[in-house]
């Protein structure tokens, strides 16, 4: 690749109907929209075509963009369909940071539906600093998903900085522009509709497999006409909840609008049926202030106002390029207006910190892009070093002479102090061996005392239906096997309590195996190994 003086920054959205980019640069007053670039995807080829000959489609499009904008390098970011990847909320103990990865890579093994080495897995924390336990957003997806969609963009010669999901593309952007706390965003495309729910430092989402695709197929079926002249009128003609009063009617606003209702009536009970699941698991928190409309299948005319008698929710579009019209480089067109928030969402990536910080790349591909980074400072850094090491032999082959004659003269100094040296280490054998004694004498009742008042918050702490077989204690470690009835929760609280008291610096359960017995009662074994504080 040819190296660039200046660094672009680029967000690529490959969607189901179009292929879109958008540049970002950074300026002195902060970020601009250099250029943006959308290319069509016509007919339903993304919905039907196999997956050698869609990726050939896609690449030609994509090669296409790449070739008009003249992208020779710079920094890249795309993002995962939000069907094909797995999202699961979580919420786990507040705990250090540290361990809270160890936490969710054991719920990623039970949650994700594959084998936990087929998948590349991440996570965001939302933590609100309240409560007991952080809530966590799981992402999981198939590594060949990914290595797919590498092997075709390196192709091209693209790099791919980061990888990111649809829902968490535009939750970025639109947090970015506008607070989206309690408000729920739909974004509207051609295969699918992806529900964004944010509140306070969390966000919740779920990808509906309803979309534009499935009205354009509805039209067409409608008016017996292919896919590219449905997908016409869709957008030149498209509208939904035509009255007799509507003076924007055409001829045919009112079959595509009997033909498309059913459909988005289906789609938003999904919708509605999706908040309600929320609201449930929030409770009282759950309040939004308003809906807004993103996504290419957004702008069917009388959308804003069907969506909201349907919601029952104060309605609007959210325009991108109307929130930055100051900061723009180029003319919008009119197939532009919400079809690029995700695209956006992925430059912005590339430039600052944002809301959710998710990669699916492969973890040894980002180590490597971080040494990449970092490597300009190392190799400075070493040559900083070197010149030192240089200039700090000069000085020791200087001080070298001076030092040699007071050697000399503290050696003369040794010698005169030898003959008192036997008598010296003598003393210094039986100070030694007092002070061993002495430190023995005073250590003995402090362990005793920490033994005996470890073993009284091992016992006191000890469950009911619990009981211990063995405790076998080595310096300042503690391994205690017992029987618990019941569940896994039963060990579980037992250690819990163990870690509140003030006595122990660590408690880690090594075992916890079910047996039944001879009553037919649940019995579990454990085992825990205990480190007491020093």
């Amino acid at each position: 690749m040819v190296k660039m003086k200046n660094k672009r920054y680029y967000g690529l959205d490959i969607g189901n109907s179009a292929v879109k980019i958008i540049e970002i640069k950074k300026t002195s007053e902060g970020f601009r929209l250099g250029s943006a670039r959308l290319m069509e995807i016509e007919g339903p080829a993304m919905g039907v075509l196999s997956g050698e000959k869609k990726d050939e489609l896609v690449k030609s499009k994509i090669k296409q963009l790449v070739q008009e904008e003249g992208i020779a390098e710079g920094s890249i970011a795309v993002a995962l369909s939000g069907q094909s990847v797995f999202i699961r909320p979580l919420k786990v103990p507040r705990i250090a940071k540290n361990k809270i990865e160890q936490i969710i890579q054991y719920e990623a093994q039970l949650q994700v539906p594959f084998p936990i080495s087929e998948v590349i897995w991440n996570y965001e924390l939302f933590d609100s600093n309240t409560g007991a336990e952080t809530e966590v957003a799981l992402v999981a997806v198939k590594k060949d998903i990914v290595q797919q969609k590498l092997e075709l963009l390196s192709s091209l010669g693209l790099d791919i900085d980061f990888m990111d999901v649809d829902p968490f593309a535009l939750y970025n952007v639109l947090d970015f522009l506008e607070s989206v706390k309690n408000k729920i965003v739909l974004d509207m495309g051609s295969r699918v509709t992806n529900i964004i729910i944010g509140e306070d430092k969390k966000i919740w989402t779920r990808s509906i497999l309803i979309g534009g695709n499935d009205l354009t197929s509805a039209i067409a079926q409608a008016l017996k006409v292919d896919w590219k002249e449905a997908e016409k009128l869709k957008i030149e003609e498209g509208a939904v909840a035509v009255g007799k009063e509507d003076k924007k009617t055409s001829p045919n606003s009112q079959v595509i609008s009997e033909a498309i209702t059913p459909i988005l009536v289906e789609l938003l009970a999904d919708i509605s049926k999706s908040i309600g699941y929320y609201k449930s698991q929030r409770g009282e928190s759950a309040i939004f202030r308003e809906l807004l409309l993103t996504g290419g299948s957004a702008n069917l005319r009388n959308m804003n106002s069907f969506v909201r008698e349907n919601i029952d929710m104060p309605t609007r579009h959210f325009d991108l390029f109307e929130k930055v019209k100051d900061d723009l480089d180029f003319d919008v067109r009119p197939e532009y207006k919400g079809r690029f928030d995700i695209a956006c969402g992925l430059a912005l990536r590339t430039v600052t910190p944002l809301a959710t910080s998710v990669n699916l790349l492969p973890k040894e591909m980002i180590r490597v892009k971080e040494f990449e980074k970092k490597k300009w400072y190392i190799f400075g850094s070493l040559a900083i070093c070197i010149m030192m090491f240089l200039t700090l032999i000069g000085y020791l082959e200087w001080s070298a002479a001076i030092k040699n004659k007071a050697i000399k003269r503290t050696t003369s100094l040794i010698n005169e102090y030898t003959k008192y040296q036997r008598e010296i280490n003598e003393k210094k054998i039986a100070i030694n061996g007092l002070k061993q004694r002495l430190d023995y004498i005073q250590e003995f009742p402090e362990k005793r005392t920490r033994i005996l008042n470890s073993a009284a918050h091992i016992f006191r702490l000890l469950p009911q239906e619990s009981w211990l077989d063995n405790i076998n204690q080595s310096e300042d470690e503690i391994i205690l096997a017992g029987r618990a009835e019941g569940s896994f929760e039963v060990v579980s609280s037992y250690a819990d309590r163990l870690r509140e008291s003030d006595v122990f610096e660590s408690v880690e359960i090594l075992q916890a195996d079910a047996i039944s017995s001879e009553e037919g009662q649940d019995i579990r074994t454990f085992s825990i190994k205990l480190q007491l504080k020093k």
